[in-house]
């Protein structure tokens, strides 16, 4: 039973490294994606002004 118990933990380990690293790529690429969009924005309202 121990054996199984502490299987059990290593998997629960594991997978919340695995998913701590989903989360940060996919926010990492949210902000990139948001500073294209507000990049865009900006240059496009740059241009409206002058």
């Amino acid at each position: 039973i121990s054996v199984k118990i502490d299987r059990f933990e290593d998997d629960l380990v594991f997978d919340y490294k695995a998913l701590d690293k989903d989360l940060k790529n996919a926010n990492e690429e949210n902000i990139e994606k948001h500073n294209d969009i507000n990049n865009k924005e900006y240059k496009k309202t740059r241009c409206d002004n002058n």
